[in-house]
């Protein structure tokens, strides 16, 4: 039997042989702390690990990523087995697909009493007949228990609500059935059934978070269902709106019950008596973001649900990746420009009477650690790139922040380092690289819309002119897997590496010979220390 750790639960989540279970998840990266809690558990017993995907690299990067030493240590005493599987489809997912997967593997000797997790697409899966289904479904079972088995059957995809519902009728043939999401820094796992030694776990919710290196799993109450939903003696501040005085022109028109106040601080000191009142912050370009936010979050803690949190964006400060982070800080509404007072009144009694029902990450250090890691950008080498790319998604997928991948085709007659000279970036987060015939750029906490907008501003010259084709990507998911493909391509470290050649300030209007045009483009010639490029000289005609 393998649990998911010491965990504080009423019930523990057990994993166990001859049993097979089904994990459901958006996407794999959701799942992979289960499945490397689950290599702790097989560290002290003779059992292998055999993981069977059709996206094989980034499963494996799920399962190593909590924990890259147990995982190194049992790919050492050669106790993972790994295998990539060609994409299925409508035509080709069915009964004998499976037949012919537990065959090859039958044929290693280790199979026997081993832990075995085949990741499918939900979709695929979803759109099988009900017969086919059912078959599948039986199969799994007859070789988790002749083959002594802990099988886990890791589903991902966007339509797992329906595959949930279907797979819930056969409750008496799985031996689990477990929905993964995320929920602000947090995964939150429902568990329709689990059956298990101890008896049968049904239709409970558990939280889990990442904390001081620790994986910790408490019961989860919707904040609908908890306590604190009550509206205690009407609470008396109420109808109390705290406003700092430049969040709005004038007062002349704002009734009684607004109280203003001369900054953030002194809102923040009122606020710490309020229990569910209206207080309405301002942002501006002299105000830090993160110290706002903690602010906000700290609130939004202590004081708990029915406090009403607003700020007033001056100057239009606020960006698409701080509203995001305001946002999971527990702020419940971002008014973005001055509107008349009849207008504010508006707003404000919009959202009295509610209650804030978001999840709130467990520590703030969530949302801190991963704005500090975003601070970089610009040109990196092709293999650089790739690997900031990844952290830098998978953080912002994580604070719900939109980001973009663009492919920019290079027309034949265009070189490389002259579409690069073109670019003017500098936010953070962003990045731009070349490979093979292509410039890529990551666009960081941009939204899908306003990628054309941003490819004008990135460039001092007309794309047209230099570009062939656009390609524009926004799924995380999609980033990530794009970059982990370019990774596993042992040419990469060969790709031309430009920074040395950005570094010096290139001047349009002079003429340069061809010996210097050539060392503009090939890494492979060492530039010598005097300036990089000099004009022609020509000699005068008599």
């Amino acid at each position: 039997m393998y649990g998911l750790g010491s965990f504080d639960t009423p019930s523990s989540i057990n994993f166990s042989h001859a049993n097979h279970y089904f994990l459901l998840s958006e996407q794999v990266t959701q799942s992979g702390f289960l499945i490397n809690n689950l290599l702790k558990s097989i560290l002290s017993k003779q059992h292998d690990l055999f993981v069977i995907s059709e996206d094989l690299d980034i499963v494996i990067e799920s399962i190593q990523k909590p924990d890259i030493d147990t995982f190194k240590l049992l790919e050492q005493h050669k106790r993972l087995h790994f295998f990539e599987t060609a994409k299925t489809n409508k035509e080709n997912f069915s009964l004998k697909y499976f037949q012919q997967l537990f065959k090859e593997l039958k044929v290693y000797p280790q199979f026997k009493h081993a832990n075995c997790v085949i990741h499918l697409s939900g979709a695929v899966l979803n759109a099988t007949d009900e017969t086919e289904l059912e078959n599948i479904i039986n199969y799994f079972n007859r070789q988790a228990v002749n083959w002594q088995l802990n099988l886990i059957i890791l589903i991902t995809g966007a339509s797992n609500r329906a595959l949930t519902e279907r797979l819930f009728t056969y409750s008496k043939t799985i031996s689990g059935l477990l929905n993964i999401s995320r929920y602000s820094g947090s995964q939150l796992l429902n568990l329709s059934f689990w059956h298990q030694v101890s008896g049968l776990i049904y239709n409970q919710k558990f939280k889990l978070y990442f904390d001081e290196n620790l994986f910790k799993l408490s019961s989860y109450v919707a904040p609908s269902e908890s306590e604190s939903t009550e509206f205690d003696n009407q609470q008396l501040d109420e109808n109390e709106v705290w406003v700092v005085e430049t969040a709005v022109d004038s007062f002349e028109q704002i009734p009684e019950n607004y109280r203003r106040v001369k900054n953030n601080e002194q809102l923040y000191e009122v606020a710490k008596q309020l229990s569910s009142a209206t207080v309405v912050f301002t942002i501006n370009k002299d105000q830090s973001v993160i110290d706002l936010a903690k602010i906000c979050y700290t609130l939004r803690k202590t004081q708990g649900a029915w406090l009403k949190i607003v700020l007033q964006n001056i100057e239009g400060m606020v960006r698409h990746k701080d509203e995001s982070i305001f946002y999971l800080a527990g702020v419940n509404l971002i008014l973005y420009d001055f509107n008349q007072a009849s207008r504010f009144i508006s707003r404000i009694q919009s959202i009295q009477g509610f209650k804030f029902t978001r999840e709130l990450p467990e520590k703030f250090s969530f949302i801190s650690d991963k704005i500090e890691s975003s601070k970089s950008f610009g040109y990196r080498s092709i293999h650089q790139f790739c690997e900031e790319v990844i952290r830098s998604s998978e953080n912002a997928d994580s604070l719900s922040v939109s980001a973009a991948l663009v492919r920019l085709t290079l027309l034949p007659s265009a070189r490389p380092v002259h579409a690069l000279k073109m670019i003017h970036l500098k936010r953070n987060g962003d990045f731009f690289s070349n490979y093979q015939d292509e410039i890529v750029l990551y666009l960081s906490a941009c939204r899908a819309n306003d990628v054309q907008t941003a490819l004008e501003h990135l460039f001092y010259l007309d794309i047209d002119d230099f570009f062939l084709a656009k390609s524009i990507t926004t799924s995380h998911l999609d980033v990530q897997r794009f970059c982990r493909q370019l990774l596993a391509n042992s040419e990469l470290k060969h790709e031309a590496d430009l920074s040395k050649y950005l570094s010096h300030k290139l001047v349009m209007d002079n003429v340069y010979d061809a010996f210097e045009i050539e060392l503009m483009n090939s890494p492979n010639v060492k530039i010598p220390d005097e300036p990089f490029l000099s004009p022609l000289k020509f000699k005068a005609v008599e």
